[in-house]
């Protein structure tokens, strides 16, 4: 079983057999924080982390103080119980982010909980222990450890991966970016908090790509359902492309959308036409607040500025998506476009 355990965990660390725990799929991202994938149970530990072999591994290494995050939304493969009371639960969906709002708060209990005790460990998981469990530990790294962003990456990757990088998946990546950014803001203007995000109200007003026929590009918008996962209806979806007018534009259709909305995260599906039957969809997520702070946004014609942050009424943001930005890329050989504009008003 250690053999097809060490074949799943695919190039992740993980402790030795020789230790005498068996292959367990962990590995310590700095003295205090480490990074696992799920225990489990039945057929399940045949190829994840035996739920048995971890539990003695950490009161064997760490007596009891250690506490685990269950980052997993889906159904557990493992009997909780035998982990209570050191283990709470902080949900989201597979190869997403986490609402911002949950990202703050997991990282914030981290903080509280390691406070408690110096010699206190913290165990994060998800399903297979890299890119949920990458996401909160390299926010955490970033907010409390005093680490960039470039550093927190690094870290991770090379204490976590035997090969290939710890965060993959751009929407993920592009959370961490902005929980830089939103410790950078807190550092400059003490007095905000999290519940400023909650205050602004947007309207999407259209979506751009440069193509030189019309774009057979289905577009739809959807959010957090209460559960952190993505809602399973969009809010808004559209196909009806218009070539711009400008002569200077030629080669730009713009979607119009129009969307009101009091949500300020969104995740932006597009899935070509032609492929209905079998949808080969590409996605990205963003935050209508958080996302202009990042290089590259202008409000109007000029940067967008830290400065501005509560932004001003009806800030008119327009932000570019590239193609590599887009969750699901790397397995479309053809894209579907280059870049992806999107334009909003924040109220």
């Amino acid at each position: 079983m250690d053999t097809i355990r060490a074949i799943v965990s695919r190039g992740r660390r993980g402790l030795n057999r020789n230790e005498g725990y068996g292959h367990i799929d962990l590995a310590e991202i700095t003295d205090r924080l480490i990074a696992t994938s799920t225990p489990a149970a039945g057929l399940q530990k045949v190829y994840r982390n035996d739920e048995h072999a971890i539990l003695q591994y950490l009161y064997d290494k760490y007596s009891d103080k250690w506490m685990i995050f269950n980052l997993c939304a889906e159904r557990s493969v493992y009997h909780h119980k035998l982990f209570l009371p050191r283990l709470e639960f902080y949900g989201f969906e597979d190869h997403n982010p986490p609402p911002f709002v949950l990202l703050c708060t997991i990282i914030d209990r981290m903080a509280e909980f390691l406070s408690r005790d110096p010699s206190t460990k913290l165990i994060i998981h998800c399903k297979a222990g890299k890119g949920r469990t990458g996401t909160v530990l390299c926010s955490y790294l970033i907010a409390h450890e005093g680490c960039t962003f470039d550093q927190s990456i690094a870290l991770y990757t090379k204490k976590r991966m035997r090969r290939g990088s710890g965060l993959t998946i751009p929407s993920q990546i592009r959370y961490v970016r902005y929980l830089e950014a939103w410790s950078r803001l807190r550092k400059q203007q003490p007095s905000l908090n999290i519940e400023t995000l909650a205050l602004a109200k947007s309207v999407l007003k259209e979506f751009v790509v440069e193509s030189k026929d019309c774009p057979k590009l289905t577009i739809s918008l959807y959010t957090f359902a209460s559960d952190n996962r993505c809602q399973k209806l969009p809010l808004w979806t559209s196909c009806k492309w218009r070539q711009c007018t400008d002569s200077t534009q030629a080669h730009q259709w713009t979607l119009l959308c129009d969307f009101p909305s009091s949500i300020n995260e969104f995740m932006v599906s597009v899935i070509p036409k032609a492929f209905r039957a079998f949808p080969r969809q590409v996605h990205f997520w963003f935050h209508t607040q958080l996302h202009p702070l990042l290089l590259g946004a202008t409000n109007g014609d000029a940067s967008f500025s830290e400065k501005s942050f509560p932004n001003k009424p009806e800030s008119f943001i327009t932000c570019h998506f590239s193609w590599t930005e887009m969750d699901g890329y790397q397995s479309i050989s053809t894209p579907y476009f280059h870049l992806l504009s999107l334009r909003y008003i924040l109220m």
